[in-house]
């Protein structure tokens, strides 16, 4: 599987295979910590191929800077069993409520297919000015 996309944003929904997604972004501004961001989805389209068909697991990580884990992974199944032509595509949209952040600095959204590392991209927490 490939992960054509992994972002932090305001809002995701997956309408029947049709991704939609509002507001992406890298950093979250602060005054103090610890602070508790009030909304935040994790949006993730990936794309298989025929070969691939069948279950797969997957794990969806956030650590902060000094690689803890934030909050309990998410851990589940998919189950690829269609295809369009020659590949497939299939969304995955994780909602979280009032995640706190303890540190500033770079925090790691990462994803995983079955136990391998497939995608990571960052998420910083500034301190406001």
């Amino acid at each position: 599987m490939k992960v054509e996309l992994l972002a932090a944003c305001d809002f995701a929904q997956d309408n029947f295979g049709k991704l939609t997604i509002v507001g992406v972004f890298d950093a979250i501004n602060v005054r103090a910590l610890p602070a508790k961001h009030p909304y935040m989805c994790i949006a993730v389209r990936m794309r298989y191929m025929m070969y691939e068909l069948g279950k797969h697991s997957l794990r969806i990580e956030i650590r902060d800077p000094n690689d803890e884990l934030l909050i309990q992974p998410f851990e589940g199944q998919i189950d690829v069993s269609t295809i369009e032509v020659d590949s497939g595509v299939r969304n995955v949209v994780l909602n979280h409520i009032g995640m706190e952040f303890r540190e500033f600095g770079r925090h790691r959204i990462k994803i995983y297919f079955d136990g391998k590392e497939e995608a990571e991209i960052p998420l910083y927490v500034n301190r406001a000015e």
